[in-house]
């Protein structure tokens, strides 16, 4: 099965994941980039998702920013979709870049969400004992 979210499903599935497992407040950006990549340094587009809080450090009240990976983001997500009977399989970010049509015009990177391949969790298997 399919599961598809968009920008602002994702944003309010880590506010709760972080909320209730972690009890941490804090905001969650996501941002589409252009940037090269691989060996061959191509250029790609580049999703990076970050949760961004408020901590005090020696009084003073300052913002942690943590960048999360993509399996930061799937660990996350699943956890959630436990609640739900849910596994994930698969993740996709669903990302791109649009190329100007013409001499000049700006490349622009774009996010439309994330694809989740899932599927149902089994039951757990109970020992019989002989």
């Amino acid at each position: 099965m399919k599961l598809k979210l968009n920008e602002k499903q994702i944003k309010t599935l880590l506010k709760y994941y972080y909320k209730e497992y972690e009890n941490i407040d804090c905001d969650i950006n996501i941002e589409a980039k252009i940037d090269y990549v691989g060996i061959y340094e191509e250029r790609a587009c580049v999703v990076v998702i970050t949760q961004t809080r408020k901590i005090f450090v020696a009084g003073e009240e300052t913002l942690l920013e943590l960048e999360l990976t993509k399996q930061d983001v799937k660990d996350k997500l699943q956890a959630v979709l436990q609640e739900q009977k849910l596994e994930i399989c698969n993740l996709l970010y669903e990302s791109d870049i649009i190329h100007g049509d013409r001499q000049g015009d700006i490349d622009t990177p774009y996010f439309n969400g994330i694809t989740l391949e899932v599927k149902t969790m089994e039951k757990e298997r109970q020992l019989v004992r002989w």
